[in-house]
């Protein structure tokens, strides 16, 4: 675990208004604790999560919820990678944001195909970034 890794959990503890963050990796023990009373990271007006953002009609891009790496598939199972033309229903896990051994799930916010990949495998995303664009039939 690096200096970057460190201030991405950091963010995310803060993000999500988390106390108390530990890691254990080898022989190396992370703990981070928030001060307490400390309020959670304000992000944009009204800290409102990113939304996925209807770029034109039929087109929805997916943004990050989380900060971490990118990762198409889970790494611990054999499931075949999200890719372009990939057929996802509302809710389904597209992705995930790994900070240390903790995932966040990328959710598909509409039922569509897959259109374009806008970030790739271990890639570092951070809080909004455009992740994917979705064809969504019209509602």
């Amino acid at each position: 675990m690096n200096t970057a890794d460190i201030r991405r959990i950091a963010m995310h503890q803060r993000l999500r208004g988390v106390a108390v963050v530990e890691f254990a990796q080898g022989d190396s023990r992370l703990r981070l604790r928030m001060p307490q009373g400390a309020p959670a990271l304000q992000v944009g007006e009204g800290a409102a999560a990113p939304e996925a953002v209807v770029a034109e009609a039929g087109l929805t891009t997916v943004v990050a919820t989380a900060l971490g790496l990118l990762r198409l598939a889970h790494p611990s199972r054999p499931a075949a990678a999200l890719a372009v033309g990939d057929e996802v229903a509302e809710g389904d896990t597209m992705a995930l944001l790994q900070v240390g051994q903790a995932f966040t799930e990328v959710l598909a916010p509409r039922a569509g195909r897959v259109e374009a990949l806008l970030a790739h495998e271990g890639q570092c995303i951070d809080y909004g970034k455009p992740l994917f664009t979705l064809r969504c039939e019209a509602p």
